[in-house]
């Protein structure tokens, strides 16, 4: 997911729990007078006015009135799902049959926050998904509110605008022409990230969730563009630029991990601490400056715009962290993107309580030259 403000875009990454169940849970609830019932019945009303308001891909391609380029990108996005469900084994869905006019620069605000003095999301709860640490509205304001909430509980907070999202294959997600706004290699990207999404997802594990569709969308936008434009094409030279960049910004983001976890570990005031990360906020971003002369793509440059807090710091790092991890699988699996899928997929079906565990110890000992296949040979604790 590209995040936050400016270049750093929120397209996708948000994937978002059945509308219609949770409407009808909120319902249940709303006499409880608890918050959360009022908040999901927002976000079914929200999904019920997308639902309703959608338009067949058809209408929209037939339409005299709409412009060539959307049309264009509308057979793009439709093409890119054929190809990762044929070429990839994502699964098969009905999303991306309808489209749907976005009001506004974003489809979704989303709200993530974190503890001052150490880097730890704050949690919500909700029935069906249990702890999240993002929180998404669809009005900008309702945002702010929740944002003034957790600022007045002395937390650090961080408003990001997404672009699209994924309900996981529970309802028929349309195109949203937020999705539209960027080059041939981006939207594609978008599309095979959203359905891996679809096609594999741990509960209670967002950040290695992302990873996965982050490296298989970031993947799967390289192979698609160099079969559709041609290798070497500058559409397959800004997706693999999107990948390189990727690397090179989650091993920044790692360093800023390691000072600030270095400085909230110290026996020192939280007054201190505050002071102190101020110095470090100072020094990441001077540090930035040199690191995106290496960029090859506009996709991090967002990071030099935004004011650093710790919740910025996390979400920042969210999407991009170990993606090397889920990179390395790739190559173990002879950069067979099909593979790749199918090894996470069947990861799940496994059942294995700790995947992302599992994948170093799968990795471990196939870089030592033992092998580890998925049910057999498990170590205690491990499935």
């Amino acid at each position: 997911m590209r995040h936050g403000a400016g270049s750093f875009r929120s397209i996708g990454r948000f994937p978002l729990s059945p509308w219609i169940l949770l409407l009808a849970i909120a319902l249940l609830f709303c006499l409880s007078g608890c918050s959360t019932p009022l908040y999901l019945a927002k976000l079914g009303w929200g999904q019920a006015r997308i639902l309703l308001h959608s338009r067949p891909n058809e209408t929209i391609l037939g339409d005299p009135t709409v412009e060539e380029s959307i049309k264009e990108k509308i057979r793009l996005v439709i093409e890119a799902k054929t190809y990762g469900e044929r070429e990839i084994g994502l699964a098969k869905t009905s999303s991306y049959t309808r489209f749907y006019q976005v009001e506004g620069p974003a489809l979704l605000y989303v709200v993530s926050a974190s503890r001052r003095d150490r880097l730890e999301p704050y949690q919500w709860w909700f029935p069906i998904t249990g702890k999240v640490t993002t929180k998404g509205f669809f009005r900008h304001k309702d945002a702010i509110r929740e944002s003034q909430k957790l600022k007045n509980k002395g937390l650090d907070f961080f408003i990001q605008g997404a672009q699209a999202y994924s309900t996981l294959g529970w309802l028929r997600d349309p195109i949203f022409s937020t999705m539209l706004h960027h080059d041939p290699d981006t939207v594609v990207n978008v599309v095979i990230h959203e359905l891996t999404h679809a096609t594999v997802f741990f509960k209670d594990q967002l950040d290695f969730n992302e990873q996965i569709a982050n490296f298989v969308g970031g993947q799967g936008a390289v192979d698609f563009t160099g079969a559709k434009y041609g290798p070497g094409s500058p559409f397959q030279e800004r997706a693999i630029g999107f990948l390189e960049d990727g690397v090179l910004f989650s091993r920044f983001m790692k360093s800023v991990y390691e000072r600030l976890n270095e400085l909230y570990s110290r026996p020192v005031s939280l007054a201190v601490k505050l002071r102190e990360r101020e110095i470090i906020f100072r020094q990441v971003k001077k540090e930035f400056q040199v690191l995106k002369r290496q960029l090859r793509t506009e996709f991090y440059l967002g990071f030099e715009k935004v004011k650093l807090n710790n919740a910025t710091v996390l979400a920042f790092g969210r999407y991009i962290a170990d993606i090397e991890q889920i990179q390395r699988v790739y190559e173990r699996l002879g950069r067979d993107l099909g593979r790749t899928v199918t090894f996470f997929t069947g990861i799940k079906k496994a059942g294995i309580k700790d995947p992302q565990g599992y994948v170093v110890r799968w990795l471990e000992e196939r870089e030592s030259g033992l092998s580890m296949s998925l049910g057999q040979g498990l170590p205690a604790g491990w499935s």
